[in-house]
């Protein structure tokens, strides 16, 4: 993502620092910053260690914004989704799949934050993806990253692959896409 970010215009400009690092350890050289972007892995980090250092380096009246969503937007398949997730976090993470208590769990950061605002946007045309990159995104994310699914890695790619064909034009997935962005200040906790 730095690659890509610093590839873009302006990329390179004097007032952005790339910083390659884990969040909760970045370092402190530099100055304090007046904005901090995160993606939907916020909800992978330590909020406890996190938002205390990112506050200890903001500068005042600092802004804390994140993005999350990648995903389809009430596509054709979301029922068939559903069924299919129901089946492998279980058998991946050994807990059952809850959808509310997952997306409870996605917007967990807030609690460190005093929301200024948040709006959910859809594109307003279609994506268009190969069923096969399709499947292979679903790898970026935790809870099956090859990591996780090891040997069980060709199943799920084949379950998915057929579950997904059937919606598919020529092997093309056509959906919309849902992003969400909050924004906010860092709480004194």
């Amino acid at each position: 993502m730095i690659a890509l970010g610093r590839s873009l215009p302006g990329g390179n400009a004097q007032n952005i620092r790339w910083i390659d690092s884990f969040a909760e350890d970045f370092p402190i050289n530099g100055g304090p910053f007046d904005l901090t972007v995160a993606a939907a892995s916020i909800h992978w980090m330590d909020h406890s260690r996190l938002f205390p250092h990112l506050l200890a380096n903001a500068a005042p009246g600092h802004v804390m914004a994140v993005i999350s969503g990648d995903y389809p937007f009430e596509p054709p398949w979301q029922s068939d989704w559903h069924s299919f997730l129901v089946k492998w976090v279980p058998a991946v993470t050994g807990q059952p799949f809850d959808h509310d208590k997952r997306s409870e769990g996605m917007r967990s950061y807030q609690k460190y934050l005093n929301l200024y605002g948040s709006e959910h946007f859809v594109s307003e045309h279609p994506f268009q993806q190969s069923v096969e990159d399709f499947v292979s995104c679903q790898h970026s994310r935790d809870t099956f990253a090859p990591s996780k699914l090891g040997d069980r890695i060709a199943s799920f790619d084949a379950e998915l692959a057929e579950l997904l064909r059937f919606y598919a034009d020529d092997n093309q997935l056509s959906f919309v896409v849902g992003t969400r962005i909050a924004w906010g200040e860092i709480k004194l906790i």
